[in-house]
Formats: C-alpha cells, sequence, structure tokens
C-alpha cells in the first residue's frame, strides 16, 4: 500500500488547500476571485513572443497561435491553432491542455501549453503583474480608458505577459469582444 502511494505522489503535484493537481496545466483558482455569472464573449486570440531583440515591445513579437476566444462565465476556451508545425499541430495544446479563467477585475489567469518552436511544449502560468491589462468588458476602469481612447486603442486590449528564460516574454491577448 505505501509503495501505491508514493509512485501516486511520484505523478501529482498538491495545490493550496491540498487538492491534486494530475496535469500539467492544472491550477488552483481558490487563490483568485473569479468572475461569476456574465456575459458570454467571443474574442481574437493571439499567443506572441518577442522578436529576436527580446525587448518586451509588443509591436515586435512574432506571432505563434492564434484563433478565437470564447468566454463563458468567466471560462476561456480555445478554437485557435499554433503556426509553429511539428507537435503543436495536435489540437489538445489549444482544448486540453488551456485551462484559464477570467478573474473578477478581468484578468486572466491560469496554465497552458506555450510553443516557441516545433518541439516539446513549456507549460506558462499567467498571474496578473506589472504588465498586465485586462479585458475591458469586465473591468469598468479599463473599459473607460477604451471609450477615452477609442475603440482601436490599445485600451482594447486584454494582455498577459509572461517572463520566459533569457529574459524574453511571451504574451497572450484578447481584443474585440463581441457578446455572444
Amino acid at each position: 500500500m505505501k509503495t501505491k502511494q508514493l509512485l501516486l505522489a511520484g505523478f501529482l503535484s498538491i495545490g493550496l488547500g491540498g487538492s491534486a493537481l494530475a496535469s500539467p496545466v492544472d491550477y488552483d483558482f481558490s487563490q483568485h476571485s473569479l468572475i461569476g455569472d456574465h456575459a458570454n464573449l467571443k474574442c481574437v486570440v493571439s499567443i506572441l513572443k518577442d522578436g529576436p531583440y527580446g525587448n518586451g515591445i509588443l509591436a515586435n513579437a512574432k506571432n505563434l497561435a492564434q484563433g478565437t476566444a470564447n468566454i463563458h462565465n468567466g471560462h476561456v476556451s480555445l478554437e485557435a491553432e499554433w503556426l509553429t508545425g511539428g507537435v503543436s499541430s495536435d489540437p489538445k495544446y489549444l482544448t486540453d491542455e488551456f485551462n484559464v479563467r477570467v478573474t473578477d477585475t478581468g484578468h486572466l489567469v491560469g496554465k497552458f501549453a506555450f510553443f516557441s518552436d516545433s518541439g516539446e511544449p513549456t507549460y506558462l502560468t499567467l498571474s496578473k503583474n506589472n504588465h498586465s491589462v485586462p479585458i475591458p468588458e469586465f473591468n469598468t476602469e479599463q473599459l473607460q480608458k477604451v471609450k477615452d481612447d477609442g475603440q482601436r486603442g490599445w485600451a482594447n486590449q486584454a494582455q498577459e505577459w509572461v517572463k520566459l528564460s533569457g529574459g524574453k516574454y511571451a504574451y497572450l491577448t484578447v481584443v474585440g469582444c463581441d457578446p455572444e
């Protein structure tokens, strides 16, 4: 019996509150206040990585995946594809290995598989940081910035940045949200 328990411990990690995390994209959302019932949205989503200079400027980033994000009661699902080829062409990486939710302030949190090339995925964790820009439809302050800046301005694009090794960044952007 102890051998089986020990073996299982090697495959599971324990999240906050003692819950078992069995998948590389399992995430303990209990540390966040998630958005409850809310209008469902359909948005354009992109996953990008810093360009060759790695300067943290989104305009110089390389688009690695693109498609549609469907947001239903704060749960984000994707209809998208990786543009990196190789292993990433398996659709499971943007469905089964994408576990992202929206907080009550409009920020994206969770984990997902990330490909910077056609090799094996790394798993990135999204959380609010100094570079975060919330989804305007879920954040009244950001929505006011959109109104002040215009619908096509910078404020209409939600962004979550994740620092990668080597000082470069990966970005998950959500823009152009419309009610479903």
